[in-house]
This record gives C-alpha cells, sequence and structure tokens, in this order.
C-alpha cells in the first residue's frame, strides 16, 4: 500500500509515490518535529527515499517488459513453424485450418508434448532425413485416422 498527498509531490507537481513503511530498516518512517522524513530537516532523506522507491518501481517494470518481450518473440517464433506444420496437416487429410489445428492440438495433448515442439517434429521431417519421434508420430497418425474417419463419416 502506498500514500500520496499534495506533500508527496516533487518540485515540478509531478506524484511520487511513497511505499509505506519506508522508514530505516523497513520499519515506518520516522517524522521529525518540522514534518519531514529522515535525518535532514530540509526533506532531503524523503526526498532520497523517493528517488529510490521510483527507481526500484522503473527497474520492476523494465524487468516485467523485456519477460513480456522475450514471450512475445518465442509467439511469433512458434507461430510460423506451427502454421508450416498447419498446412502439412491440411495437405495430409485434406481438412481445413481449424481441423488441421484440432489434430496438431490433439497430438500436442495426447503426448504431453507442447504444441510448438509437435509442429517442430512435423515440419523438421520435410528434408527428408529427419523423422518425427515414435510416440509423436504414432498419435499423428492416430489423429490423421480419426479426422478421416470424422470427414467420411460425414460426407455420407
Amino acid at each position: 500500500m502506498s500514500t500520496f498527498d499534495d506533500a508527496d509531490r516533487d518540485p515540478e507537481g509531478r506524484g511520487t509515490v511513497v511505499p509505506d513503511g519506508a522508514g530505516p530498516a523497513g520499519g515506518p518512517a520516522s517524522v521529525g518535529g518540522d514534518g519531514h522524513t529522515g535525518g535532514h530537516a530540509d526533506g532531503e532523506g524523503r526526498d532520497d527515499l523517493r528517488g529510490v522507491a521510483r527507481r526500484v518501481a522503473l527497474e520492476a517494470e523494465v524487468e516485467r517488459l523485456r519477460d513480456e518481450v522475450g514471450q512475445l518473440q518465442r509467439a511469433i517464433e512458434s507461430r510460423a513453424v506451427i502454421d508450416q506444420a498447419r498446412g502439412m496437416v491440411m495437405v495430409m487429410c485434406r481438412c481445413t485450418p481449424h481441423s488441421a489445428w484440432d489434430v496438431l492440438v490433439e497430438v500436442s495433448q495426447r503426448t504431453n508434448t507442447k504444441l510448438r515442439t509437435v509442429a517442430g517434429s512435423l515440419v523438421a521431417t520435410t528434408d527428408g532425413s529427419t523423422r518425427m519421434p515414435r510416440e509423436l508420430s504414432t498419435a499423428l497418425a492416430e489423429a490423421l485416422r480419426r479426422r478421416r474417419g470424422h470427414r467420411t463419416h460425414r460426407q455420407r
């Protein structure tokens, strides 16, 4: 929880948040007879605490944003491989993009393997020298068989 009032504004009038319990050793801030915290009568100690609190908050935000950017970069990279695998499934069982997605998700869930790993394994087979791991290959064959049977049943 943070406190904030007009006394917590910097000279330019911008708001500054001072965390509760920002005093020495994590305890409450001490307030002198002049109404200022810390050991300086001119409020220097309070300004230092605000600066530290501001820096800590900014560093935490920067770290959070770095993590988010990393996750988004991995998602973009995975997306291309997943889309390629989906295209391969669409050709293999002559199905819609949605059905191909369902096949990949089914393989992922049945083998407890991340979808991007399933997709990467399938796409890697295009060079002719790489094989999918047996568990993934078996699960994919079963999912394709079910999808074909489902399509054949619906066409009747």
